[in-house]
């Protein structure tokens, strides 16, 4: 073959390639899908999840976008005024996001600390 021939063939290798790469059910594994985390504290918290910086509670309540999977959320009072009598005043949670779902989860900083509803 000439290499103009090669040449006029290789946009169809190339496209066939990527088709087959792509193709559901090719070699290799299955794309992951995302699921939501919907997270927010009493009183508001900074977060992390896996270690990975999320802002505070103000934000993650509005739903974090994550692929499928099990994360480790912590949670951080972010309000020292509210949060100077607490004994406990973080927490950890394993968190498992399915795909296509959405968990929630409130983090009770006053619950964990033994006190009632804060006025």
């Amino acid at each position: 073959m000439s290499s103009q021939g090669f040449f006029r063939h290789l946009p169809a290798l190339v496209l066939g390639a990527l088709c087959a790469f792509a193709t559901p059910g090719s070699a290799g594994a299955e794309p992951v899908e995302d699921g939501t985390l919907v997270l927010s504290a009493r009183p508001r918290c900074k977060v992390t999840i896996d270690g990975n910086d999320h802002g505070t509670t103000d934000t993650t309540r509005r739903g974090v976008t994550l692929p499928e999977g099990t994360y480790k959320v912590r949670f951080v009072c972010d309000d020292e005024k509210v949060c100077s009598s607490f004994k406990h005043k973080s927490g950890i949670k394993t968190l498992t996001v399915s795909a296509g779902g959405k968990t929630r989860y409130l983090a009770d900083l006053f619950a964990l600390n033994g006190m009632g509803r804060s006025k």
